[in-house]
């Protein structure tokens, strides 16, 4: 395919070396990950992200990897290594999490996401912050995101509850400065899973 770079973003810890782009063709938008680690996905990879999940669809791979671009779209957590997006959306986020079933339920749907990624492909997302799962505004609709962080299955996974809501570093969440509230996961730590 041949594209059009519409925006560059670079890499908060990286000064100087493009992380991400914006692409545009004749017809649609799509978001690419400069592939710094080198890394080579496998086709069961890529054939699970062209199917109807909550994994992002990957496109094409080399020294750039070219996802969908989500429109409307953000990290359930920002931090201030993405400080690119217009609204942090504390409101709808406090709004959320504040709900203990709410919790419950996204963290269910988070994991069973990883687990079926998991079990479809050899594959797993080693990151597995809120930072690196993109939610609609409505928190209706979620994908995974981070393919740099893809590795083979080399062990035994534990998706635990705090990962998925709380950053490893809370004071680097952009959204902890404006009154991003801690949800209350204490009711639900019982269902971490193990893989």
């Amino acid at each position: 395919m041949k594209y059009e770079v519409k925006h560059e973003l670079y890499y908060w810890n990286k000064p100087g070396e493009r992380k991400y782009q914006i692409l545009e063709d004749e017809s649609e938008r799509y978001f690419a990950i400069h592939n710094v680690e080198n890394i080579t996905l496998p086709d069961s990879v890529l054939e699970y992200s062209q199917q109807d999940n909550d994994v992002i669809k990957i496109f094409e791979q080399g020294k750039w990897i070219v996802t969908e671009y989500l429109k409307d779209y953000q990290p359930v957590i920002i931090r201030s290594s993405c400080d690119f997006y217009p609204d942090l959306r504390v409101r709808e986020y406090n709004q959320f999490f504040k709900n203990n079933t709410n919790c419950k339920q996204y963290y269910n749907r988070v994991a069973q996401a990883h687990i079926d990624f998991m079990r479809s492909t050899g594959w797993m997302f080693a990151d597995r912050t809120g930072t690196n799962i993109m939610v609609d505004k409505y928190y209706t609709d979620f994908k995974i995101i981070d393919v740099m962080s893809l590795q083979p299955i080399t062990q035994s996974q534990t998706l635990a509850v705090n990962d998925f809501f709380i950053p490893r570093k809370w004071e680097k969440a952009l959204a902890h400065k404006h009154d991003m509230i801690l949800p209350n996961i204490h009711g639900i730590q019982e269902l971490t899973h193990n893989v």
